[in-house]
C-alpha cells in the first residue's frame, strides 16, 4: 500500500518511490556517492564496492526493496 511506511527510516515520498519500483519489478536499488555515504549507510543502504571514478573516491550502493 501507498500509505504505509515498510520501513521507519523511509520518509513518506521514500516509501511511495519504493512501492512503484517494487510494482515495476525492480527489487534492488542501487546509487553512486562520496560524500552521503554515510547518510545512505544509515537510512539502511549497503556498499557494494568502493572505486575511483574520475580520479575521485565513488561507492557504490544498493538497497533491496520490500525488506
Amino acid at each position: 500500500m501507498l500509505n504505509q511506511i515498510s520501513n521507519p527510516n523511509e520518509t513518506p515520498i521514500d516509501s511511495i518511490r519504493s512501492d512503484f519500483a517494487l510494482a515495476m519489478g525492480v527489487e534492488t536499488l542501487h546509487l553512486y556517492t562520496w560524500e552521503a555515504r554515510d547518510f545512505y549507510s544509515a537510512l539502511g543502504w549497503n556498499t557494494v564496492e568502493v572505486f575511483s571514478q574520475d580520479g575521485e573516491p565513488t561507492v557504490l550502493m544498493s538497497r533491496k526493496l520490500g525488506s
